[in-house]
């Protein structure tokens, strides 16, 4: 039974059983990171009609909630430990525990403790724990050393490659023949005697046409971006060929200015026969074409906006603002428990967003320093002055006028920091690594974005070495996506590169979009490895994790292991 059909029923039960049914609706919930129905189903507990076991559960529960959404560290659950009242509990403390890891970014760990899946385990349940594990553990390259003769190895590196293969299909129907080919053998064998649920519905579903409207910036001074997203959505789609029941139609976004011009263009989209929009890019326009959207027609917003929590059934927003990386920037400085944090940023628009996201997701109280960088000649000033090596260098000259001698010391940076943090790009990254090295601060990790390298020459890669930072799949390889496109229309700025990605992982949701619904509805897991990103549905956002690179021997690249 769906979710929400679910959670009607459940006013028909007594408050016990009712609270009861809560509990398995919220683990639903959680393992598709559905946040905002998460958020509903707890706050309608009430703990007091809960047994003693019901109160621990929702405890772990709860805790899972707090970690996914960024509230706390996952910890090392110690204390839930030392509170389980029976053995009977510890699958459920084992199964909050692997999840959280999931969310830390341990999702290898979590596969390797999976694999072979325990018949004790084998439920419904684990085996989506199982699936998420997987997808989320999905990188560029295929897993490699997958010759071992021992079966538990040789079964965990399969699964591994066939994830990767699976994500990366360019089409649904692909897909399906991968499940089709795939079903008497390795998954048979890996999830017993059912799949995870997103995999079984991929399988038997039955593609539907769908007819796409794109509402892009075609005119004005956006138009670059606009066509840059037609571009990848266009090559996408030839290179679909007969795979894809998808067909599309262009609209203007820069045309629609007045309230009687969204209102003729509701009627296009029903004249027009369209079944999902994509787009606008402009938050502005994002409300007023969610006001006039038909009630059956599916959109996918390209931008957030302050209404995105409270979108209907197919209706998604795709998280593309920096506001979003740096979230998942926070998950991997939580996977350190980082408790001491100085941030570099710079006086535009999107760094100020960016340290603004920082605070409220870490807490104020985690940040011992901001410093704001204005000038690439100022840079190795500045960073001295936020390390307080001024005030190490005055007390050695008041130590020399004591003792009326030269004092053969060097000035020490401070010591109370462990972690930092660079929100700037440009001319102020490639000067921020070589001025910490100056001033003794080159073993603190240095954590950035992926704006970090942006508009950097190959020769200033060497400063970063050590340095981590995200980086968007499509500028990592050489796709055969990324060659077409080349060839056809050149190469662009990186802003503009990033929409071509944007654009042909966009035809990729539009291929599958009637599935997506259905898996938004249910709660069910699902995940592609796109050009922009890993992305994944949980209720009406699509999540996009870009790569976690450092730069080793000149060159960006994933770092080993990371998910």
């Amino acid at each position: 039974m769906p979710p929400r059909a679910l959670e009607a029923r459940l006013a028909s039960l007594g408050q016990r059983d009712a609270d009861q049914e809560r509990l398995s609706l919220l683990r639903r919930y959680l393992l598709a990171e559905d946040l905002v129905s998460s958020r509903r189903v707890l706050d309608s507990i009430n703990r007091q009609s809960l047994d003693a076991a019901g109160r621990w559960r929702l405890r772990l529960l709860s805790r899972e909630f707090q970690i996914f959404s960024g509230q706390e560290t996952a910890g090392d659950f110690d204390e839930l430990v030392r509170a389980l009242p029976s053995a009977a509990l510890e699958r459920d403390l084992t199964f909050s525990k692997l999840h959280t890891d999931i969310a830390m970014g341990r999702s290898a760990q979590v596969v390797d403790a999976l694999v072979p899946l325990d018949t004790a385990l084998a439920s419904q349940d684990w085996r989506e724990l199982l699936w998420k594990a997987l997808t989320r553990h999905s990188s560029l390259s295929p897993p490699q050393n997958t010759s071992s003769a021992h079966e538990d190895f040789a079964t965990k590196h399969a699964l591994r490659d066939f994830t990767h293969s699976f994500l990366k299909a360019a089409t649904l129907k692909a897909q399906q023949r991968m499940l089709d080919d795939s079903a008497q053998s390795l998954i048979a064998r890996s999830f017993a005697d059912a799949m995870p649920a997103s995999l079984q519905l991929i399988q038997d579903w039955r593609q539907r046409p769908v007819r796409v409207g794109l509402v892009l910036p075609l005119s004005g001074p956006l138009s670059s971006v606009g066509d840059a997203f037609l571009e990848g959505f266009v090559t996408a789609w030839f290179a679909a060929a007969g795979d894809s029941q998808v067909s599309f139609r262009l609209y203007d976004s820069q045309q629609l200015v007045s309230e009687m011009d969204y209102e003729r263009f509701a009627g296009e989209l029903v004249g027009d026969r369209i079944a999902l929009v994509i787009g606008p890019i402009s938050r502005a326009k994002l409300m007023p074409v969610q006001r006039v959207l038909p009630s059956d027609v599916g959109w996918i917003a390209l931008n957030q906006f302050d209404d995105a929590p409270n979108l209907d059934d197919g209706q998604f927003v795709m998280e593309l603002s920096t506001e979003a990386e740096v979230r998942d920037l926070v998950r991997k400085i939580r996977a350190r428990d980082s408790d001491r944090i100085l941030v570099y940023y710079q006086s535009s628009g999107w760094s100020r967003r960016a340290l603004d996201t920082l605070e409220r997701e870490l807490g104020g109280e985690r940040f011992i320093g901001k410093v704001a960088l204005l000038k690439a000649a100022a840079v190795t000033e500045d960073v001295g002055l936020s390390l307080l090596v001024d005030r190490s260098e005055a007390r050695i000259r008041n130590l020399g006028r004591l003792l009326q001698d030269d004092v053969e010391s060097r000035a020490r940076r401070r010591q109370d920091v462990d972690t930092l943090v660079s929100l700037v790009d440009g001319d102020l990254s490639a000067a921020l690594q070589p001025a910490l090295r100056y001033h003794g601060a080159a073993t603190v990790q240095l954590f950035g974005t992926s704006r970090m390298m942006r508009g950097l020459r190959p020769s200033d890669f060497p400063n970063f070495e050590g340095v981590r930072f995200f980086e968007s799949p499509w500028n990592l390889a050489d796709s055969s996506f990324k060659q077409r496109i080349h060839s056809q229309f050149g190469t662009a700025s990186p802003a503009v590169e990033n929409f071509r990605a944007i654009g042909l992982d966009c035809f990729r949701l539009a291929d599958r979009f009637a599935l997506l619904r259905e898996l938004q509805q249910g709660a069910w897991i699902d995940s592609l490895q796109g050009a922009s990103g890993l992305l994944w549905i949980s209720g009406g956002l699509i999540h996009r994790s870009m790569v976690w690179t450092h730069v080793s021997a000149g060159r960006v690249e994933p770092v080993p292991g990371a998910p």
